[in-house]
């Protein structure tokens, strides 16, 4: 069975953005592309069905003209926040390709205000597309905070680095509470502390290097500075087109959505994010 890619469409000029996106991302990670409609009228009938089938494949085609992107698109009825949880578990699709504005809140997109809760349970990547520039991201900017996850997220990085033939920098964000506690035990742990941290992140240098991946910035530790303002000036700083960030905990969407770093940095930042969870 192919691996699915799941993309949002609420025919704005953000979802055509995502639906570019996604379907170059399938080409390239060889991936199946479904692009996904939520109707939430109550009034289910095959005229609508058939009229909003009609509308999602003209939008399409508007993109882009690939016969086999036009062959996986689906219309579905229902509340949003249990179709999209529903359509990710029968297509098991790997990946959510989403379009969002720069302010506006991920959850007024497609997924609707209702979406918290649902998507609670779902462990996939989500990449939230910006610009074009992501459609084939040639710099990542790895936001590494060595939790959990950061294993996981960096098997990502191996993958979209290769298959992109992208480079990668990576940035050590700690936050700064954390910041703060290693600044009060200076006197004691803190040089072993910095110095383990530099190892880990030494190691998996030398893994993408192995592997021919350019690594072109190495370390930059946040120095007590809000941590989306440190992501985005990374970014800036080395014109990345992708920002890769992996969220560690359980409830990783409700932080997304109630207010979190990775939220602000999709909703605030300029940048495509590529968020990552650990499926166990």
């Amino acid at each position: 069975m192919s691996t699915k890619l799941l993309i949002g469409c609420d025919f704005s000029d953000e979802s055509r953005l995502a639906i570019a996106t996604g379907i170059e991302w399938a080409k390239i990670l060889k991936c199946d592309p479904i692009v996904l409609y939520i109707e939430q009228k109550k009034n289910e009938s095959k005229e609508l069905r058939e009229g909003l089938n009609e509308k999602l494949v003209s939008e399409i085609s508007s993109v882009i003209t690939d016969e086999y992107a036009l062959e996986n698109c689906c219309v579905e009825f229902g509340a949003k926040e249990t179709v999209l949880e529903r359509v990710i578990k029968k297509t098991n699709a790997k990946i959510l390709v989403l379009g969002t504005r720069g302010e506006s809140k991920l959850r007024d997109k497609i997924l609707g205000t209702t979406t918290e809760n649902a998507l609670r349970n779902i462990n996939i990547p989500i990449l939230s597309v910006k610009d074009e520039k992501v459609t084939k991201p040639q710099r990542l900017l790895w936001a590494v905070d060595l939790t959990g996850v950061t294993q996981f997220t960096f098997e990502w990085i191996k993958i979209l680095a290769s298959y992109f033939k992208a480079s990668v920098m990576i940035a050590n964000v700690v936050s700064p509470k954390d910041y703060d506690k290693r600044n009060k035990r200076r006197k004691g742990l803190d040089s072993l502390f910095d110095e383990q941290i530099g190892e880990r992140i030494q190691s998996y240098i030398e893994e993408l290097r192995r592997e021919d991946i350019e690594v072109d910035a190495i370390l930059r530790p946040n120095e007590g500075q809000n941590m989306v303002e440190v992501i985005e000036n990374m970014a800036d700083e080395t014109e990345s087109d992708l920002v890769i960030m992996g969220s560690h905990n359980r409830k990783w969407y409700k932080k997304i959505f109630l207010g979190s770093v990775t939220e602000s940095s999709i909703n605030k930042g300029s940048k495509s994010v590529f968020i990552i969870k650990n499926p166990s």
